[in-house]
């Protein structure tokens, strides 16, 4: 991730706008692979029976 120089021109909101933008995207992934490990744990049962 490039750091921007916090200048008082006009840096510091698009600064503002990229950290909310990739922890919105951050927190995203973190929901997506909560969701992916409860499906999975419950699901795991079903593709080893299904393997066997």
């Amino acid at each position: 991730m490039e750091h921007l120089p916090l200048t008082a021109g006009g840096t510091a909101p698009e600064f503002h706008r990229a950290c909310t933008q990739s922890s919105k995207a951050l927190l995203v992934v973190f929901t997506f692979c909560q969701v992916q490990k409860n499906t999975s744990a419950s699901s795991d049962k079903g593709i080893s029976a299904i393997l066997k």
